[in-house]
């Protein structure tokens, strides 16, 4: 069957395309390139720097989804359940200030647990709404399906690819009114530069008037942030090592896990928290399927993730510096967290 979106002639992306139930569900991956040969150029290129590196975007393969998924659950992460008890108070405003919206948009959306808040309310007494799930892991098609059960006058459109080229399929969609959700602080993943590109992509790809509602994570006690991160359960250590896991399982690597530990601290000068692998001796690895050994000295980390946090002035720079206007900030009783609705211009 063929779909509506003509994203298979956008010459940026080439996308697989698949029609899974009826027309209520449809599913693109991006092909754009071999994505394990892609993981296999950025591990050598991570591997290789003075600063040993592995981007965080491959945290999230399956096993890693489902790992963070029980991170949000620990008495450590208050991201998660503030963040949705925000949403939860704020939902009636938010509906109020974003009338007309015919579809919705989320970047990173994972299971996406905490849009049952904005989809309950915003497909009632509608003929028909489109969800967009941008995601780099396919745990996107369970739960899209699971979505199309419980809402009959629900379509969606999945996206499994990264955040540039989910933005190119916006241009292609029906809906001109349009409410895009980055939630769970994932902005907070990127450093100043890659936040203003990213933000401004956004703007290019929306039309006037439309909205983005954007969660931050919020400068707060030291101790909260950095427990937040190092988990009594060991969670957060076994979703880090599942980095490790994952060039073993999928490359070929001989990494002894054993041999490294997690470590996550707040930079307060950098305004992040900062996650590393620790090598606890001198090693080197092999990764088979690459041909190639890494040397570690004792003490040497692998950086695998920035987390930022905010304060109000870094959040308005941003929006200003984007091109977007503010709308409304809303905040949970301690501070921790904050929902900024952004509109484009």
């Amino acid at each position: 069957m063929s779909t509506n979106l003509q994203i298979r002639d956008n010459a940026l992306y080439n996308f697989n395309y698949q029609d899974l139930i009826e027309d209520r569900l449809e599913l693109f991956t991006d092909e754009k390139e071999d994505m394990l040969q892609a993981f296999a150029a950025d591990v050598v290129t991570g591997l290789e720097s003075d600063q040993k590196y592995l981007l965080p975007k491959y945290f999230y393969d399956n096993e890693g989804s489902v790992l963070f998924d029980q991170i949000t659950t620990t008495p450590e992460y208050y991201p998660t359940r503030t963040e949705k008890a925000l949403l939860h108070s704020s939902l009636n405003e938010l509906l109020d200030r974003i009338k007309g919206i015919e579809a919705l948009v989320e970047l990173g959306s994972g299971t996406s647990e905490k849009t049952h808040v904005l989809l309950r309310d915003l497909i009632f007494n509608r003929r028909s709404m489109r969800y967009v799930p941008v995601d780099v892991s396919d745990i996107i098609i369970e739960s899209s399906k699971s979505l199309i059960e419980q809402y009959d006058n629900l379509r969606i459109t999945g996206i499994i690819a990264d955040y540039e080229a989910g933005l190119s399929v916006l241009p292609y969609l029906e809906e001109k009114c349009k409410l895009l959700l980055f939630l769970g602080s994932s902005i907070g993943n990127l450093n100043r530069s890659e936040r203003n590109l990213l933000l401004g992509q956004i703007n290019d790809a929306l039309d006037p008037g439309d909205h983005v509602l954007i969660g931050f994570d919020l400068v707060k006690d030291i101790h909260v942030l950095q427990a937040a991160y190092n988990d009594r359960a060991g969670i957060t250590r076994n979703f880090n090592m599942n980095l490790l896991k994952r060039i073993n399982r999928e490359l070929g690597g001989e990494f002894n896990l054993d041999l490294f530990e997690h470590h996550a601290f707040f930079n307060e000068a950098a305004s992040r928290i900062e996650m590393h692998l620790i090598s606890t001796r001198d090693q080197t690895v092999r990764i088979a399927n690459l041909n190639r050994e890494f040397s570690f000295s004792a003490g040497e980390s692998i950086h695998t993730e920035n987390s930022f946090k905010f304060t109000d002035q870094m959040i308005l720079e941003l929006i200003t510096k984007t091109g977007f206007s503010h709308v409304r900030t809303w905040k949970d009783p301690g501070a921790y967290f904050a929902l900024t609705l952004i509109r484009s211009r």
